[in-house]
């Protein structure tokens, strides 16, 4: 893996995330547009690397997921060119996840049922270690549960749509909205870059413009939900005080012996320093991260200043990291 990250994203309207998967010799690019409407839609395509060969196979795994009490989706396969998942929660009403393919491929699915969601990868990955697994495949298993696992198998280059469309929206998201979206996302990102921040001598090359936007995208590409419980040790033993540079050593021998309690659940919508090794809250991180934000989304900024306010416990404390529920404390 040579890198991945997003080159355009604006939280309200869309952008694009590019993966360069050199191992495969192919990159993934992933097109996203949620007009104002409520709907939203993806648009993944390939592009082989220059190494690549001509009839090289990809193999696409992805999932389609429910959590909460009664929470079931079914997903059938159209034979036409992609399949359909339908749902409901009280919130969206009926809808439907539609993925159609742009060009024919071969799609397996595999159904389950789980209590939470963080479980897919151990699952998939079990999944393909089964002796009826043949070459990496899956066994194909429709119907319903409340977690989907969606194989799709390509021949060179490959391109296909995600659109969700609930009932309680009348503009339905097809490809053709998903394609003006896509353009309306990415002429209004770079129209808004340039206003926002307008770039000053020696700073105005393209080069430069290019890897500004890249900053900002993966800023707020990163925003996340959180939910959980928060585990809080709450002793303060004078080996736990900053009072010399080695206070990390000498507090490893209380912190063996701390009394962890839960707290919570609690909830915080927040950036996070680094996707793949920090996906959580940094309260101090925050502040910096938000200088940022301000400039670009001043209503988005104070949503994240509301939700680390709401974390506050009767003694005015917050914890400086929060890792919330049981995905955080995987990472």
């Amino acid at each position: 893996m040579a890198g991945y990250g997003w080159t355009s994203y604006d939280i309200r309207t869309g952008g694009a995330h590019v993966v360069n998967d050199t191992g495969n010799q192919v990159d993934l690019v992933t097109q996203f547009s949620k007009p104002a409407e409520g709907n939203w839609g993806l648009r993944v395509t390939s592009l082989p690397r220059e190494d690549a060969a001509s009839h090289e196979q990809t193999s696409l795994f992805f999932y389609v997921g429910m959590e909460g009490a009664g929470a079931t989706l079914d997903c059938v396969n159209n034979f036409s060119g992609g399949f359909t998942c339908t749902g409901r929660t009280s919130e969206l009403g009926n809808f439907n996840v539609l993925v159609l393919d742009r060009q024919s491929d071969n799609s397996t699915f595999k159904k389950t049922s789980v209590k939470s969601l963080t479980q897919a990868n151990s699952i998939l990955s079990e999944e393909l270690k089964r002796p009826s697994s043949h070459e990496g495949s899956l066994e194909e298993q429709a119907g319903q549960g409340n977690l989907h696992f969606v194989q799709k198998t390509f021949e060179g280059t490959f391109e296909f749509d995600v659109l969700f469309s609930s009932d309680i929206i009348s503009r339905t998201m097809t490809s053709d909205v998903l394609t003006e979206g896509i353009s309306e996302a990415h002429l209004g990102f770079q129209e808004r870059f340039r206003s926002v921040h307008t770039p000053s001598g020696p700073f105005q090359t393209e080069e430069y413009a290019r890897f500004s936007q890249h900053l900002l995208s993966n800023l707020i590409g990163g925003i996340g939900y959180f939910h959980g419980k928060s585990r809080v040790d709450t002793s303060s033993p004078l080996e736990y005080s900053e009072a010399s540079l080695d206070f990390w050593e000498k507090a490893t021998s209380p912190r063996a012996h701390a009394v962890i309690e839960e707290y919570g659940p609690y909830h915080l919508f927040s950036t996070v320093p680094s996707r793949p090794f920090f996906p959580r809250g940094f309260l101090w991180d925050e502040g910096f991260h938000l200088q940022v934000v301000l400039d670009w989304d001043i209503d988005l900024a104070l949503e994240i200043v509301s939700s680390w306010f709401e974390l506050m416990n009767e003694d005015g404390w917050i914890a400086r990291e929060q890792i919330l529920g049981p995905e955080a404390r995987s990472k």
